[in-house]
């Protein structure tokens, strides 16, 4: 889940928590199965925004597990989320549900989602392998940690991960898009180093990072850091070229 859920930010800790599976229809009730959740992650990234935490009895065997992905979401990618909307009914967002921008810690996407989402996995519609994590939504689009950037960090995943057997990431299918969209690959620096990047009100990173993107007719980047002037960075498309 993430870490702003399970322990909490500051001021708003969590005090208990379980985790509810089968809540498919609320005249069901009977339906559903819950178990305790131990509110002291085994790990956390405050950063990453993501927690793992432990859960009593066995619930992947009544309901399944999914695996988590060995390969970075792809830009126009389709994916979708399986969440429970301001505490609904299970959910699915499928319809138009496509990878938008990339950084190595960070992507937005186009999924419908409302409070209440955030913790819900990020699936590839093609393999339906976890790619990322849903954290936040807003105004400037919808925010996920790329799985691999959670793996990176954190000895359990990279367990869980090399005892899994299957495909390796070179023969994990990516969902083709229709149409051929063309991507830009961008490398943003800055000096000094470690000024945060924004595409919108989306944080894509900080100095130096690289990402790709879905071409557009013109990007506006925003860099700030502490103690300097925010400073703008616009590329727009002349013809064929690109230039700053």
């Amino acid at each position: 889940t993430n870490y702003h859920c399970i322990p909490g930010v500051v001021g708003i800790q969590a005090l208990s928590a379980r985790l509810e599976l089968g809540y498919l229809d609320e005249s069901k009730p009977a339906e559903v199965r819950t178990y305790a959740v131990a509110i002291q992650p085994v790990e956390a990234d405050a950063a990453l925004d993501y927690a793992l935490v432990r859960v009593e009895g066995a619930p992947g065997k009544a309901f399944g597990v999914v695996q988590l992905s060995r390969r970075a979401p792809q830009v126009r990618e389709a994916v979708l989320i399986v969440q429970h909307p301001e505490g609904a009914p299970q959910t699915l967002s499928r319809k138009d549900c496509t990878v938008v921008v990339v950084s190595a810690t960070e992507f937005t996407h186009a999924c419908d989602t409302l409070g209440g989402s955030s913790g819900s996995p990020i699936l590839s519609d093609e393999s339906l392998e976890v790619v990322g994590l849903h954290y936040a939504g807003g105004v400037g689009g919808n925010f996920g940690k790329p799985v691999t950037a959670l793996v990176s960090r954190s000895r359990t995943l990279q367990a869980l991960v090399a005892r899994r057997r299957g495909p390796t990431a070179s023969s994990v299918a990516v969902t083709p898009v229709r149409e051929p969209v063309p991507t830009l690959a961008l490398t943003l620096k800055s000096e000094p180093v470690g000024a945060a990047v924004y595409l919108g009100d989306v944080l894509l990173g900080t100095t130096p990072t690289a990402l790709r993107i879905a071409r557009a007719p013109s990007y506006q980047f925003r860099f700030e850091k502490a103690g300097y002037k925010v400073r703008i960075a616009t590329i727009q498309a002349q013809g064929a070229s690109w230039q700053e």
